[in-house]
């Protein structure tokens, strides 16, 4: 029995903790045998110091209020061999272990220090910071600062909040300096925030500085959440990001610097900075894998909006890499979605934005720059500035400035898409889109390369469209194959007002498009059937009833009455060559102070 000296534990009259007995104290009952871990409301009135105390979590807590007023609890440290609560379960964390209806708020936990070591012979336990199981909840302005978080045979996943959740809302929360180690055993999940999550909603939350060391057998990583289904994220960031893995055969399934595996997820005004992922087998920047409902009508309901990417580095992946996405399929949107400064290597497949995409995935407003290497781990290996390997998608106003190289092997590389695939009627459409990069195959058995498209094959090939396109890197073909200015090898496909730069490419062939000089490329009056109104435009913006903002980095502040807005950016982004009008210009409708961010190639 524990009596707390402040407070009856209502919501007018809450508890008040004080000290490490009164957190002691949740666990208990009161003296009318009512648990003070149900149905109670808790304020924390000051600092807690765990330092020298050997503290165990909560088992359960259930309705409960917990509101820390800003405090914090910290210097908590917890170091086993061989654990193994055989009444609580073998898991681990600083606050609680389960928990349904909770309100936490204005918590942080700082300088924890968790090494966990399951009991030899055990491996279904989980290791987190704030709590293990989280249901129907709402956590706000909770901070985690300074974590390292060690597992050893913890197969139930490990993370910074929870390990794993459901109904739960997060808002204004923030990890800063948190590191994971994952030693050996299985890990299936490891998440920055959650491990995995159904039905969970993310406000406004932000991750800065995560490192992973892999060593273990990991299943799904990510910045905010490793596996994900029917979750909502908006505002969120994630940053300075380092995992790094050790190659084990069926380890890693999904990595990705926000989200590793998303199934109906929904995505707004997210952003990724400074991302590095070493030795994944599927990797991504933004999210690794995104699936979207069996069926759905357009518009789709699930997807990403207004997402960004900036410097990441995929370095080594085992067999997918991208720097938006490694594999999307089943109807979803993607759009105004940027990559910038994308660095990315993989043994086998790569895409400067999204590597595989199926099955109605539809993409309109993206672009991608940066850099993509492929390997040789493969028979057939796709590469591409864009997209790697595409089918039954839409690709409407997108754009890759990537240069595309493969290193060996039956390649197919493009500077937009490495290889278009169809079996049926379902149709793929690329429309007003562009590939500015080079495209590079060095070595190889055969393969096809193309500026824009490297190959397009399959039983159905006329149900693909590209239209109002062009491509202008230079294509180089060192091995046995087929290449062209525009497109490597193709079947019967849809080709319609397409263009490229003859001079820079080395090409003159007609494969896709008609070749034409770089002063012609230059030139508005080239390009028949194109809408330089709406959407294409060569050169700066300079007429029209438009407000203007410097090219520089930063934050600037302009005074517009309210209304529909239009802001732009007075910059030339292709010297001289087309480019999408909503690369520098943002209409948006304004009321009273709006903070707009913007991304620009």
């Amino acid at each position: 029995m524990y009596t707390f000296s402040l407070g009856s534990g209502t919501e007018g009259d809450p508890f008040v903790i004080e000290s490490i007995a009164d957190l002691e104290g949740i666990k208990d009952v009161d003296s009318l045998s009512n648990p003070n871990y149900e149905n109670r409301w808790y304020v924390l009135a000051n600092d807690i110091d765990f330092s020298g105390y050997d503290w165990d979590p909560i088992p359960e807590l259930t309705t409960v209020h917990f509101d820390g007023q800003g405090h914090k609890l910290h210097n908590i440290t917890k170091i086993d061999a061989s654990y193994n609560d055989t009444s609580n379960g073998r898991d681990y964390a600083v606050l609680f272990k389960s928990g349904d209806e909770l309100a936490i708020s204005n918590l942080t936990i700082e300088d924890v220090y968790i090494e966990i070591t399951l009991e030899t012979g055990y491996n279904d336990g989980s290791v987190a910071v704030l709590g293990v199981f989280l249901s129907n909840s709402v956590i706000d302005n909770v901070t985690l600062r300074n974590c390292i978080v060690k597992a050893h045979r913890a197969k139930d996943g490990i993370a910074g909040l929870v390990v794993k959740g459901s109904a739960t809302t997060y808002s204004n929360c923030v990890i800063e300096n948190i590191a994971f180690t994952a030693q050996g055993g299985t890990i299936p999940t490891i998440g920055g925030f959650v491990a995995s999550c159904i039905g969970d909603s993310f406000t406004n939350c932000e991750l800065d500085q995560m490192t992973i060391d892999g060593s273990g057998l990991t299943y799904d990583a990510g910045g905010i959440v490793a596996s994900s289904w029917i979750s909502n994220f908006d505002g969120c960031v994630a940053k300075n990001l380092d995992f790094d893995f050790e190659f084990i055969i069926g380890g890693n399934e999904y990595v990705g610097g926000m989200l590793g595996y998303a199934s109906k997820p929904t995505m707004n005004d997210c952003h990724v900075f400074h991302v590095v992922i070493f030795n994944a087998h599927q990797a991504a920047a933004m999210v690794s894998g995104a699936e979207g409902p069996t069926f759905d009508s357009f518009p789709f309901i699930y997807g990403f909006n207004n997402c960004t990417v900036v410097d990441c580095k995929i370095l080594n992946a085992r067999e997918l890499a991208g720097g938006f996405a490694c594999l999307m399929y089943n109807p979803m949107h993607v759009i105004d979605c940027y990559v910038l400064g994308a660095d990315i290597t993989s043994q086998a497949d790569a895409a400067g934005f999204a590597c595989y995409t199926s099955m109605r995935v539809y993409f309109n407003r993206c672009v991608a720059k940066g850099s993509v290497t492929g390997g040789d781990l493969w028979d057939f290996i796709c590469v591409g500035g864009f997209v790697a390997w595409a089918a039954w998608s839409q690709f409407i106003e997108c754009g890759a400035e990537v240069s595309v190289t493969t290193t060996y092997g039956f390649t197919s590389s493009g500077g937009f898409a490495g290889s278009v695939y169809t079996e049926s009627t379902d149709p793929s459409l690329f429309e007003d889109c562009y590939a500015l990069g080079n495209v590079s195959a060095v070595d190889g058995v055969s393969a096809f390369a193309g500026g824009f498209v490297g190959e397009i094959y399959g039983e159905c090939a006329s149900a693909i469209t590209i239209q109002r396109c062009f491509s202008k890197g230079a294509v180089s073909l060192l091995s046995a194959g087929e290449a062209g200015g525009f497109a490597g090898n193709i079947e019967d496909s849809i080709f319609i007002d397409n263009y490229y730069d003859s001079e820079t490419s080395g090409f003159s062939d007609t494969k896709g498009a008609s070749p034409k000089t770089t002063e012609a490329m230059k030139t508005e009056d080239t390009f028949e059937n194109w809408n330089f109104e709406d959407t294409w435009i060569i050169g700066k913006f300079s007429e029209g009833n438009l407000r203007s903002i410097s090219d520089e980095f930063g934050v600037y502040g302009i005074n517009i009455e309210d209304g529909n807005i239009e802001i732009f950016v007075v910059r030339d982004l292709s010297n001289g060559y087309p480019y999408l009008q909503f690369e520098a210009k943002k209409v948006f409708e304004k009321s009273g102070d709006v903070e707009v961010d913007w991304y620009v190639r």
